[in-house]
């Protein structure tokens, strides 16, 4: 059985195209980056029987199709296999630690800082659901696939509306996995760690029915202990626990039929995250910057994590017995609550089960037909103290003196609140493309995408007892996407390559509000046509430079609530606000180079942009007097962004004992036009023109060399350093409070003995560097230290901080070996 097919065609003609590796086969063999005797050579993996000694090449499926790094005119970076396994890296959070223009951290309701969602950030702007691919069909499952057996990662940066449509309309992130083996083979492995860390993985794959087809099974468990432990009660923080389970199919039943089958079943479960809430340090208030609004805030720099201490860090996350009569036991029988696997503490669990299939055919012209379908299935729970503090031994003043209202209401202060949700989606897609070898080619598809499932249904324990919850829900929402697509490329000269791609989608979008108050059905069909023009010309061989303007488009969507609103609240909502707000719109320009110098010892991929944001969606917090006094945020389209910034990637290999490779990011981004709601606590304004967009640093880096020699019993030793460097960043639109730039050591030694035996010992944080990781502001909850000492709702006005606690530093030792 083939694992590998090199394009078909007649290549003796008198037009040759330079990219002439366009191939639609989806098993095509990823030439990752190695060093030292792990290297596997180039132009011998070409196809070409030139030996040449340097940086290897490496094949993308950044426009769905396989195409050479160093050929395609966009900005994509890639994570092979090895530089997965060399550096460790576990989630998307770490991925994009090495990817310049993309960064994510884990950001769920209340800016908890926990797995329940990734935050992925494309070139300073935030993307919408469903940015992330396996194997170039959607994954929406919210979280990080695991690495288990992957080909290699590709992070697409900019609008890639045309290949994956306009969810990414600020950037892309693919999985790609590795096609089984058609020989047999085995690999188990062991690592395990300080802080309760441990890490089990097993594979087996190889060719079964006469070689026709070939399977491969993977299974992983992993544990965290956690680093941190609540202030009060000592409860652990941060735990997690991961099972992974994954099959993939692959089979060549003809020279020109290639077809695969990927699932995977993921179980995650963890305790309440380690978060910590700055608002009072000791004695001394720490948010003591009065910047106009109305309350005191922080100006400047953060505290690190050594500088807040220890008795910062808690919630209230006791499971009393009516959080476990409401919550896990449903004693009042809300419906919805069947809905996500069952939880019994803090924290979060999510089941995952994801299957993609592919067949791709050849013709004997050279027609390239492929067909993809997927789908997914989430299913969450979440249960979450919102406080930010201890408050179990606070007494609740608001009790009822009526013994059965009593007891539903805690006998101490509490705000805790559950979110069960289960989402569903499907996707075919259907592409064919003219042979490669041609000086006109051509690429057109057509796909249909839908995500459905029941309501998300939340619940709020209150000092007051239980109430439904909008935090994280509420509403019963439906997606169904249509779209055609294609590219049309023309070899103008041998050098110069114009290219014109475009999408146009039809985006039919379902919402109703079920809870507080039914609303009514709201239906909108959202249309766009995104377009990418490309001009890349071969100024010397190796060497490429290229222009884009691209534009996507992020999808509209519904003000829910104000269809619900009886008329004399509705009498009083804003100008601007409608029941639905519109799409968002950027324009990308670029130019970029790739390259290959000094013999192919050094390779490097730089793209310079520009982008504008118009029709931002902007979420504003909204108050209407009433009676009844009623808050909300909704939606408009009055942002407007610039952005403008650098990406390089660069691979140097100095000699057969050292190699080096890097990452630069620079963004450097102006809102030109937008509301800042919080801003009226902040700073008494909403206006925050020319300030920078949270959670975005200036400038990112990565530097990691890398020491092989020959060790003993004729194995291989590897010494490797990961410095990853981030530039301070805004925790929010006012641009007061900024968390202070993050240096990074990781250092990593392996031990390989031939191909079957591996060891490494590893430190993560080598010189522990305690930066916060994440840090939001949030309102006040319930229970303040400034009168009112206690109340009974939550109080906006008051100015808090959640932040998110670092990976401290942590030792750990692994073992492989391959059968």
């Amino acid at each position: 059985m083939k694992t590998n097919k090199l394009c078909s065609g007649t290549v003796g003609t008198v037009w040759i195209p330079r990219n002439i590796l366009l191939c639609a086969s989806v098993s095509a063999t990823l030439l990752t980056l190695s060093t030292g005797a792990q290297r596997l050579n180039a132009a011998e993996a070409l196809g070409n029987s030139e030996d040449r000694q340097g940086i290897e090449e490496i094949i993308v499926t950044a426009r769905k199709r396989t195409e050479n790094l160093l050929d395609i005119p966009v900005a994509v970076s890639v994570l092979s296999e090895g530089k997965i396994a060399a550096t460790g890296v576990r989630d998307i959070t770490e991925i994009s630690d090495f990817t310049p223009g993309l960064t994510s951290q884990g950001q769920g309701a209340g800016g908890l800082p926990d797995r329940s969602a990734n935050r992925l950030v494309f070139r300073g702007l935030s993307t919408s659901f469903g940015s992330v691919f396996i194997n170039g069909a959607p994954y929406t499952a919210d979280n990080s696939p695991d690495v288990t057996d992957l080909e290699r990662v590709e992070v697409l940066t900019g609008p890639q509306s045309v290949y994956f449509g306009r969810a990414t309309f600020s950037g892309a992130l693919n999985f790609v996995t590795k096609p089984p083996s058609d020989e047999f083979q085995a690999r188990l492995s062991a690592d395990v760690g300080t802080d309760d860390y441990n890490e089990f993985r097993g594979v087996v794959e190889g060719p079964v029915l006469d070689e026709n087809l070939s399977v491969r099974l993977s299974v992983r468990h992993y544990d965290f202990g956690g680093q941190y432990r609540s202030a009060v009660n000592g409860i652990d923080l941060g735990e997690q626990r991961t099972d992974n389970v994954t099959v993939a199919l692959a089979s060549s039943p003809g020279d020109n039929l290639d077809m695969s089958l990927f699932y995977a079943f993921s179980r995650e479960e963890d305790s309440h995250p380690a978060t910590a809430k700055l608002q009072t340090f000791g004695t001394t208030p720490l948010l003591d910057c009065d910047l106009g609004g109305t309350n005191a805030y922080y100006c400047g720099r953060l505290p690190d994590y050594s500088d807040i201490g220890s008795a910062q860090i808690g919630d209230n996350i006791v499971v009393t017995d009516l959080i476990r009569d409401v919550f896990v036991n449903n004693s009042l029988d809300l419906s919805g609550f069947d809905l996500g696997p069952s939880l019994d503490h803090f924290g979060l669990k999510r089941d995952i089960h994801h299957v993609n299939g592919r067949i791709d055919f050849e013709t004997d012209a050279g027609w390239q037909l492929t067909t993809l379908a997927s789908y997914t299935q989430t299913s969450l729970t979440n249960l979450r103290a919102l406080i930010g503090r201890d408050t179990s031994d606070v007494p609740n003043i608001f009790r009822s003196p009526d013994p059965a209202t009593a007891a539903q209401q805690p006998d101490f202060i509490q705000l805790a609140g559950l979110a069960k949700r289960e989402t569903n989606d499907l996707f075919g897609e259907f592409r064919i493309s003219s042979p490669q070898d041609n000086r006109l080619r051509a690429t057109a598809g057509a796909s249909y995408f839908k995500v459905y499932g029941p309501a998300t249904v939340g619940m709020l324990m209150t000092n007051i007892g239980p109430l439904p919850s909008t935090f994280d829900g509420g509403t019963d929402s439906g997606v169904e996407t249509s779209a055609v697509f294609g590219g049309i490329y023309f070899d103008t000269t041998e050098d110069l390559t114009i290219s014109a791609e475009a999408r146009y989608q039809w985006d039919s979008i379902s919402q109703k509000t079920v809870f507080p108050v039914p609303g009514p059905q709201l239906e909108k069909t959202f249309k766009s046509f995104s377009p990418r023009l490309t001009a890349d010309y071969q100024v010397a061989p190796e060497h490429l430079l290229y222009a884009t303007f691209s534009r996507g488009y992020k999808p509209g969507g519904f003000n829910s609530v104000l269809p619900t609103l009886d008329p004399e609240l509705a009498a009083q909502v804003p100008p601007g606000f409608d029941s639905f707000f519109d799409e968002e719109q950027l324009d990308n320009y670029e130019v970029g180079h790739k390259g290959n110098w000094l013999d192919y010892k050094l390779r490097t991929t730089l793209a310079l942009y520009h982008m504008q944001l118009t029709d931002g969606q902007v979420s504003e917090a909204v108050f209407l007097p009433g009676p009844p006094a009623t808050p909300m945020t909704l939606v408009s389209n009055v942002g407007k962004v610039d952005l403008r910034g650098a990406e390089l990637n660069a691979d140097l290999f100095v000699n057969d004992h050292l190699t080096i490779s890097g990452t630069l990011d620079y963004n450097d981004n102006e809102i030109k036009q937008s509301v800042f709601s919080d801003g009226l606590f902040i700073q008494g304004s909403t206006d925050v023109s020319g300030n920078m967009l949270d959670h975005v640093s200036k400038v990112r880096l990565s530097l990691s060399p890398v020491f092989s020699f020959a060790g003993p019993g004729g194995g291989t030793v590897q010494l490797r350093f990961d410095w990853l460097y981030r530039s301070k960043w805004y925790i929010d639109n006012s641009n007061s409070a900024y968390v202070p730039a993050r240096h990074l050591v990781n250092s990593r030694l392996t031990y390989d003995l031939g191909d079957k035996y591996s060891f490494e010992l590893y430190v993560k944080n080598l010189f522990d560097d305690d930066t916060l990781a994440e840090a939001l502001r949030a309102p006040e909850t319930l229970y303040s230290e400034t009168p009112p000492m206690l109340t009974p709702v939550i109080t906006p006005t008051q100015n808090t901080i959640f932040t998110g606690l670092p990976e401290q530093r942590r030792f750990g030792i692994k073992f492989s070996v391959r059968f």
